[in-house]
């Protein structure tokens, strides 16, 4: 419950920086101005656009959330005997770390590892997955290109395609490109379409 309280701050910024970039899109605009109630333009609208970023948010705090349980309970602050917790099982194998059984402290450090490596990946997944701005621009007519898809491809659509996106990355050496907006990892849209 105690770290609920300590990530749970992180989680409602997320969930406000989402709302308020939302709630100016043209299409919550023109619901607006179509006379649609406030907790239907919210429960329509708004929270189906936060949901992605809240699920992403929450899976790659689950990995924080497990490491510093793992820490808590490896300094003896965790939960107490007989209650089983990785971080106290870590911290009781010292004893057996000379006698040769590895075994004791193995397994408690492969399972805190391979927790927090699952949930930094279905994080990852569900951000490739999930991207509203990748939707949303490419809806809009925009061609899209990520950090991952390289500079060669950049250069290429710069010579193909005449509106381009350029998701989460700095523009290296890409003169002679009209590029129509870059889009951060904070989420800022490009300029309207012309």
């Amino acid at each position: 419950i105690a770290l609920g309280i300590v990530y749970a701050p992180r989680v409602a910024r997320v969930v406000r920086a989402s709302t308020l970039v939302i709630r100016q899109l043209p299409y919550v605009e023109a619901a607006r101005a179509l006379g649609v109630s406030t907790p239907r333009i919210v429960t329509r609208h708004v929270v189906p656009m936060c949901l992605p970023s809240l699920i992403v948010r929450i899976t790659l705090d689950m990995a924080g959330i497990i490491l510093t349980a793992a820490r808590l309970g490896f300094l003896g602050l965790g939960a107490q005997p007989p209650m089983p917790e990785w971080g106290a099982m870590l911290a009781d194998s010292y004893k057996y770390f000379t006698s040769g059984a590895w075994w004791v402290f193995f397994f408690p450090g492969a399972a805190i590892m391979l927790s927090v490596l699952g949930f930094n990946l279905l994080g990852d997944a569900l951000r490739d997955a999930l991207d509203v701005w990748d939707l949303y621009l490419r809806a809009s007519g925009f061609e899209v290109l990520r950090a991952e898809d390289g500079t060669e491809a950049l250069r290429t659509a710069c010579e193909h395609v005449p509106d381009l996106v350029v998701m989460d990355l700095e523009l290296p050496g890409l003169s002679g490109c009209q590029v129509v907006g870059v889009v951060g990892p904070g989420g800022s849209l490009p300029p309207a379409k012309r």
